[in-house]
């Protein structure tokens, strides 16, 4: 019997969003597996690699699969970062690496040892997603699509990177180069958090003027407003 999963929060529900449907797909740094099992259970990924370093959380995915009826769909490694996708038969359309710092997510993406051409890297760092959209642009690849999230009492940025040329404005690798174009629904509440966490730690640079900026041509008060 396949019992219902518990529902993502919004963190998660913005990560699965920007998740391709495929056949294979993997989850870097999976812990519960809870990511992974609703991408199986909503059919957007039709196998799953499930990793994790550490073996004691890999359990508890090897857990859930087994109550929901998605083990035989799910191939779990205990391994370091794209270490896991090594002797694969089949690369995998989609990876998911979140929940992590941007610093560490870089790590995983530096160390891997594939091209990577054509996949899609769905990411959520955990702070700081500034620095990791200019690690991805000094590395190559491009960011296609973003994701706005409050869960807990804090905004939380989704994204999803491929191979490719990419250009951005400093202001576009602060606020997000998709974020600027599709101003979702937490547009402004975000730019007002961001503006105040700079606020609290004393930034008056650039970065404070180029989200007061955004938020005035939101208002109607840009130079381009009558």
């Amino acid at each position: 019997m396949n019992l219902p999963l518990a529902r993502p929060g919004a963190r998660k529900e913005a990560i699965l969003s920007l998740v391709p449907q495929c056949r294979l797909g993997a989850e870097i740094g999976a812990d519960h597996g809870l990511i992974s099992a609703h991408l199986l259970r909503e059919n957007r990924c039709g196998h799953m690699v499930v990793s994790d370093i550490s073996a004691a959380s890999l359990a508890k995915a090897r857990r859930l699969f087994l109550l929901h009826g998605l083990t035989a769909r799910a191939a779990l490694r205990v391994a370091d970062g794209l270490d896991a996708l090594c002797g694969l038969a089949e690369k995998p359309a989609a990876v998911v690496i979140a929940g992590m710092g941007a610093q560490s997510i870089a790590g995983i993406l530096a160390r891997g040892s594939e091209a990577w051409d054509g996949t899609a890297f769905v990411l959520q760092p955990n702070p700081d997603p500034p620095y990791l959209r200019r690690w991805l642009a000094a590395h190559g690849f491009a960011i296609e699509a973003e994701r706005l999230a409050f869960e807990g009492g804090r905004y939380y940025v989704a994204m999803r990177a491929r191979r490719g040329a990419s250009d951005y404005t400093p202001k576009e690798l602060l606020l997000g180069p998709c974020l600027l174009r599709d101003k979702p629904a937490l547009w402004q509440p975000y730019l007002r958090w961001r503006r105040d966490c700079l606020r609290a730690a004393r930034d008056t640079g650039p970065q404070t003027a180029w989200i007061e900026e955004e938020m005035a041509e939101e208002a109607g008060d840009g130079p381009d407003r009558l």
